[in-house]
C-alpha cells in the first residue's frame, strides 16, 4: 500500500479568510482500493459580517457538488479571535475553553526538544533548529488531560481506544524557526520505525475470518512493515495571498450554522 496527499493552504488574519485545496492518491490494490480524491475548501466574509465555508470532495464516487455553510457574525467574530490569539501565542481563550494550562503543557512538551549548536539554511532561511522525539506515552498523556477537562469533547472510551493504536508510535519532530523572524520555516513528523504491531492486529479484525478443520474461526495473521510514513510543513510568508471562490461554489446553497454548535466545534481542533 502507498499514498500520498499534497495540501496547498493560505489565509489571512484580519479579516479571517482561509482557503486550503488538497490531492490525495493512493494504491491499495492488495485490498481492491486505488485511485486519487481532491478537495477544495474556502471560508471567506459574507455581507453581513458572518462568514461562508464552501466545500467540495471530489473522487470519492458520489456528493461532488459544492456544498455551502454561513457562519453568523457573532461566531465568525470568536473564531476570528482564537485563531489571532492561537498564532500570537496568546492560549487564553482556549484555557478558558478547555479548562487546561496550555502553556504548562507547551512546557513539558518542550522539555524534551534539542537545540542545534549551529544556525541552519532551510528554503533559503537562515534558522533555529529544533528537534524532539515524542512517544506514545507522551500522546496518551496528553489525551488524558482532554478527556478529563473536557469529557464532551474527548469521549473516555474514544480516547482509551486511540491510545491502544498510539501507544506503540514513536513521533520524531524536526522544527526550523527563521533566525529573524522567529517564525516556523518548516516542520517534519516521521513516524517511521514506530512499533505498528497494534495496527496489524486491527487490520487482521477487519479482513474475514476462516474456518479450521475442527470448525473453529481463525483470524488471519497480519504482518506489517512500514517503509516510510511522514508529514512535512513548508511555510511561505512572501507570496501574495490570493482567496478566491469559484464561480460554480457561489452558486451553492447556503446552509445555516447553529452558532452554539459551531462554538463547541471550533474548541476541538484548537486543542
Amino acid at each position: 500500500m502507498s499514498g500520498n496527499m499534497d495540501m496547498d493552504m493560505q489565509y489571512t488574519l484580519d479579516p479571517i479568510e482561509y482557503s486550503a485545496t488538497a490531492t490525495m492518491s493512493g494504491d491499495a490494490s492488495a485490498m481492491g482500493m486505488a485511485g486519487e480524491a481532491a478537495m477544495e475548501m474556502y471560508m471567506v466574509n459574507a455581507d453581513d459580517g458572518g462568514l461562508t465555508m464552501y466545500v467540495k470532495v471530489s473522487g470519492l464516487g458520489e456528493g461532488e457538488e459544492w456544498q455551502a455553510v454561513k457562519v453568523p457574525e457573532e461566531s465568525a467574530q470568536m473564531m476570528n479571535d482564537l485563531m489571532a490569539k492561537s498564532m500570537a501565542g496568546d492560549y487564553s481563550a482556549i484555557e478558558e475553553s478547555l479548562g487546561i494550562d496550555i502553556k504548562a503543557l507547551q512546557d513539558e512538551y518542550m522539555s524534551k526538544a534539542v537545540l542545534a549548536p549551529e544556525a541552519v539554511n532551510v528554503n533559503g532561511k537562515d534558522c533555529y533548529e529544533i528537534t524532539m522525539t515524542l512517544t506514545g506515552e507522551d500522546i496518551s498523556s496528553l489525551l488524558t488531560t482532554l478527556s478529563e477537562a473536557k469529557p464532551e469533547i474527548m469521549d473516555p472510551s474514544a480516547v482509551q481506544m486511540i491510545q491502544m493504536f498510539t501507544g506503540s508510535l514513536q513521533f520524531n519532530i524536526v522544527e526550523d524557526i527563521d533566525v529573524e523572524t522567529f517564525r516556523p520555516v518548516y516542520v517534519g513528523c516521521d513516524l517511521t520505525g514506530s512499533d505498528f504491531s497494534m495496527i496489524s492486529q486491527l487490520i487482521a479484525s477487519m479482513m474475514f475470518s476462516s474456518t479450521s478443520s475442527d470448525g473453529e474461526a481463525e483470524t488471519p495473521e497480519i504482518n506489517l512493515t512500514v517503509n516510510d510514513l511522514s508529514m512535512k510543513i513548508n511555510y511561505d510568508y512572501e507570496s501574495p495571498v490570493s482567496i478566491e471562490v469559484p464561480e460554480e461554489a457561489l452558486g451553492a446553497d447556503v446552509t445555516e450554522v447553529d452558532p452554539e454548535a459551531l462554538a463547541d466545534a471550533a474548541v476541538e481542533p484548537a486543542a
